[in-house]
Formats: C-alpha cells, sequence, structure tokens
C-alpha cells in the first residue's frame, strides 16, 4: 500500500450471522461491506483478491471453475489513506463469466488408423489360392499360382482426419478453479490449470463381406460413419494464462500448447475378420459349360513342390506411429516426451494343405503357407503435468511460477520454473520425488522473492531471491517457518521496500505498517501519520468464526 498503511480484504460472515461477506480492514477499522446483502454478489464469495493497483479488487463466488463468476469493483481514491474510521466506498464495475467464454486455446487435427487383424489363433491367415490355365479345356503341366484375399489379413477398421478446437469453456470444465487477479487496467487474469478433454470428430469405418462364387473371389467393402478419438496423452495437464477485458476483449498470454496442435495415431491390433478363414482355391477358367469350381481345405503333411509355397505376406500388431503429446517442444523444460516406435519381425510359421480341386479332373494338389508378424513397440517417454501456477506480475511482462511434475512408469519428478519477460528460469530442476512426497507449493511470493516448500517425509523449506536465481533452504519445519517468515511485502521494483520481512505475527494481532527501507514499524510510517501498535482482532472489532486469510494488496 503508499505510504506503508497495510489494508486487508478477506471473507467472513457478518457477527449478527447470515451469508458470508466480504470485509475491509485498515489500521482503524475493520467493516463488513455488504456486497452479498445488497445483491451485489448474486452468490456466496468464495475468495477475493487486490488488483495490482491498490484501488481495485476483485470476488470470486462459485465453488467449480465451471461455475464461477468475478465481480470486479474499484474504490474511489481522494488520498493514499483513508481517515480514522472511514470505510471506503465499493463501486461494481462488472461480472466476467469465463466459463461461458468461446475464447479459442487452442485448434487441433488429428489423423488415426486403426487397423484389425486376424484373431489369436489363426496366424497364418486366410485366403483362397487361383490355379490359372492357358487354355480353356485342358490345364497345363504347371499350375499358375497366386495368393488372393489381401484384406483377410489385416483390414482398417477405422481411419479418418478429424479436427476441433477447444475454448475456454471447454478447458474450465476439467480443470480445477484458476490463480486469478487484476493487471494494472483492472482486465481479469486467470491462471488456467488443467488436462484437455476427450476430442472426437467423425471418420470412416470400412466392413468387407465375402461374395462370389468361392465366398472368397471378391469383397464387397461397406464404408459407414463412426466417431474417432484424437490420439491425446491422457496424463497431460497445461497452463494457459488469459486476459478478460473490458469490452469483451478476450487474450491468451501464454500457453504450454502451441496455437495448432496436430496428432496421429496408426495402430495394428488383432481382431474378428467377418470374411471365412477357410482355404479355397479357385479353378478357373472351367471348360465350358462347367462354372468355376471351389474345393475345400482337408489336412495335409508336407508340400510336394517348393514351388507352392505361398506367402501371406506381412501382419503388424502395435502402434507404428504415435504422437499424441500436445505440449509446445519449444518450452526448455521439455526433453524427451516424444513415442518412438520400434519393430521386430518374427516368422508366422508354416503350415501345409492338401486341397482336393473339381470333379472333373480329380487333382489333389498340395501347397503351404508362410508369413511374418512384426510386431510395434513404444518407448516410455516423459509425461508432463503442470500441477499449479502462481502470479507475480499479472501486468506485461507476465511473471509466474509454475511447478510442473513429469513421469514415466518408472519415474516421477517434480521441478519449479519462473515464467519472466524474456523467457524461463529454472528455480529447481527436476528432481525425483523423495520418499513420502505429497507436493510441492509454493507458501507466498513476489517480484523478487519465493518461499517454497517440498512436503515428504522430511520436508524442506526453501527460499528464493527471484532476481540473482540463488535458493537456500530455511528450515524443516513448515509451521514453524511460517510463523517465522511473516509475509512477503511488496514495493515499486526498484525500491528495496519489496522484501521478505522475517518476524513473528503475533496470533490475532495485525501489523499496520512499515518503513520505506522495509522494516515494519507499530508507531509510524515515516510520512508522519501516528499509527497505534499492534492490537488483538477482538480490541479491532469481534470477529466470529470462519475469517479467511487476509489477502494483502499484490499478496
Amino acid at each position: 500500500m503508499p505510504d506503508g498503511i497495510v489494508e486487508e480484504l478477506f471473507i467472513a460472515p457478518p457477527i449478527e450471522g447470515g451469508n458470508p461477506e466480504v470485509w475491509f480492514r485498515n489500521w482503524s477499522v475493520c467493516a463488513n461491506l455488504g456486497l452479498r446483502l445488497a445483491g451485489t454478489l448474486a452468490e456466496d464469495p468464495e475468495s477475493v483478491a487486490w488488483g495490482q493497483t491498490k484501488d481495485k479488487f476483485v470476488v470470486r463466488t462459485g465453488t467449480t471453475a465451471a461455475t464461477q463468476k468475478y465481480y470486479l469493483f474499484h474504490i474511489p481514491r481522494t488520498s493514499s489513506i483513508f481517515g480514522a474510521g472511514v470505510i471506503p466506498t465499493i463501486i461494481h464495475d462488472r461480472t466476467v463469466t469465463p466459463y461461458t467464454s468461446t475464447l479459442t486455446l487452442l485448434d487441433w487435427s488429428a489423423t488415426v488408423s486403426n487397423t484389425q487383424g486376424l484373431p489369436a489363433g489363426h496366424p497364418q491367415g486366410a485366403g483362397y489360392v487361383n490355379r490359372l490355365y492357358t487354355r480353356a479345356d485342358l490345364p497345363t503341366a504347371t499350375p499358375v499360382l497366386s495368393l488372393g484375399g489381401g484384406p483377410f489379413r489385416q483390414q482398417v477398421v477405422d481411419a479418418g482426419t478429424i479436427t476441433g478446437t477447444v475454448t475456454l469453456a471447454d478447458i474450465l470444465s476439467n480443470a480445477d478453479a484458476p490463480t486469478y487477479g487484476l493487471d494494472d487496467s483492472g482486465a481479469l487474469v486467470l491462471l488456467v490449470v488443467g488436462p484437455i478433454g476427450t476430442l472426437t470428430g467423425t471418420g470412416t469405418k470400412s466392413t468387407y463381406v465375402a461374395t462370389g462364387a468361392c465366398q472368397t473371389l471378391a469383397l464387397g467393402q461397406t464404408d459407414i460413419a463412426v466417431t474417432l478419438t484424437a490420439p491425446k496423452r491422457s496424463a497431460e495437464s497445461h497452463l494457459w494464462i488469459v486476459r478478460l477485458a473490458a469490452g469483451g476483449i478476450e487474450t491468451v498470454l501464454f500457453r504450454s500448447t502451441p496455437l495448432n496442435v496436430s496428432t496421429s495415431q496408426t495402430n495394428f491390433a488383432t481382431g474378428t475378420i467377418t470374411v471365412s478363414t477357410d482355404d479355397r482355391v479357385l479353378e478357373t477358367p472351367r471348360p465350358p459349360p462347367l462354372n468355376d469350381i471351389c474345393g475345400s481345405t482337408v489336412g495335409g503333411s508336407s508340400p510336394f513342390d517348393a514351388s507352392l509355397t505361398i506367402d501371406l505376406g506381412t501382419f503388424e500388431v502395435g502402434f507404428s506411429a504415435l504422437d499424441d503429446s500436445f505440449w509446445d517442444s519449444s518450452l526448455p523444460f521439455i526433453t524427451e516426451e516424444d513415442y518412438t516406435p520400434t519393430s521386430a519381425d518374427t516368422g508366422l510359421g508354416t503350415a501345409t494343405f492338401t486341397t482336393r480341386v473339381g470333379f472333373f479332373f480329380g487333382t489333389d494338389w498340395e501347397y503351404k503357407r508362410t508369413g511374418t508378424t512384426r510386431t510395434w513397440t513404444l518407448d516410455d517417454p516423459w509425461d508432463y503435468i503442470v500441477q499449479a501456477a502462481y502470479p507475480l506480475q499479472l501486468t506485461a511482462p507476465i511473471n509466474v511460477l509454475a511447478v510442473i511434475s513429469r513421469e514415466t512408469a518408472s519415474s516421477t519428478q517434480t521441478g519449479l520454473f519462473l515464467k519472466t519477460d524474456v523467457g524461463w528460469k529454472t528455480i529447481r530442476d527436476f528432481t525425483e520425488n523423495p520418499a513420502g512426497f505429497v507436493t510441492l507449493k509454493v507458501l507466498t511470493a513476489n517480484e523478487r522473492h519465493a518461499l517454497w516448500y517440498v512436503e515428504a517425509t522430511t520436508s524442506t523449506v526453501y527460499l528464493t531471491d527471484l532476481r540473482n536465481n540463488r535458493t537456500r533452504a530455511v528450515g524443516t519445519n513448515l509451521t514453524q517457518i511460517r510463523n517465522y517468515y511473516f509475509r512477503l511485502i511488496a514495493g515499486d521494483l526498484a525500491s528495496p521496500m519489496d522484501v521478505l520481512w522475517q518476524g513473528a505475527e503475533p496470533a490475532g494481532q495485525f501489523l499496520d505498517g512499515w518503513e520505506t527501507d522495509g522494516t515494519p514499524t507499530l508507531t509510524d510510517t515515516g510520512e508522519g501519520f501516528p499509527l497505534s501498535p499492534l492490537d488483538d482482532y477482538a480490541r479491532l472489532v469481534a470477529l466470529p468464526n470462519g475469517v479467511a486469510a487476509p489477502v494483502l494488496p499484490s499478496g
């Protein structure tokens, strides 16, 4: 606050009972602003925050990101310090409902191909053999053999390229409540952390039906529309910083995804093929007036002619292509987030068959089938998850602390990163989570300092000088540290007042102000304005139970 006067906003029920209200408190007053009673707030206040300037604040209502409203207010000031007993006038400027916003956070496209192969237990495939004659009346000494029925081995069951748009409302439907604040102009700024929901579109499903004299002579294909799901890494969670200004002007200030995301998958899986699994031999052309005849498969032991070995080709299993990460890979802390499919080929084995073809010539014919299985295997890249984001500066240049984890099947790591006007700083690089890990969390932070901790079996609290990017451990007892390091006092960026004040605040007491050098004062701001000593809450006003933690300007 100007001139070192502390002003706080908090939420508590009225002394006489009723709905929770927003309260204002400074060195001389503690007053219920009565916004809920007056109907200015249509719902109970959930939280409140000062803006970047000291004449604006925002109140949030609702319990989930998909229902929350933001009520924006300003306080007319004729002087930087309110006189003794003065309760400020509150003016409602506008109400913002981000859950209705159509602001585009990303455009996506996905190419999907799912191919279905033979079921387990039928590795040799199915098909038919053409026995061709050079004359219409008599067979040649050596029949010409050819394998048909390629779709018997594998068929595309659904495929297509699908597209779509993800809006702010879409993300809020799956996200936790955003961190929020006001920039210097009074625009609402949201730090939205959450996953990308299911992405679907319309593709094509192809079904094959055997037709013709042998039920394998020709294949009829029928295409129908199906719903396709875009490939998307389920563990991912992202960060968007969104500015919602007056007049419906909405802007994305930062996104952890590209604006345009393209993903793809090609998947081979086993399944049931709808055509016959019998081997057929087609003898054609037949001497007129006879038609083509199909023989049936009977057991055999060994081929009589190696030239009658029929290669069924390659049968594939697994993902041969999978690109499903939505992260912006240009961010400096993103590495090795893509799958790298590899393949290995194995023989399907050899099967020998004796087929009796046609009663006219009484032909017995043996042949054998072979093939290859190609198995695609994926590696185990990092999945990146934004756990939390903390605003330090919401007016350009945007400064934000982000807690980000990454995980594989065998490892989970967590890091702390600072977004600045020139890029990203690593405050704590990705580090394997210690035993009993619960969270990495920022206690309090401003433009110069951050107090944060790793909660685990053995917890550690750290103090970071963000300007010089220096970090030191300051203790292991979270409660003790919270009491010892009172709070961060924010001032002008060039002022030494922007400091972390060390000193215990006695329970139920209130800091009135501080000197220009950053040291707390109980009697004088340095501007000649007298202040009272620290007083108990009870001496200021009788506050009921349920008082929320006070909110400092820029804090």
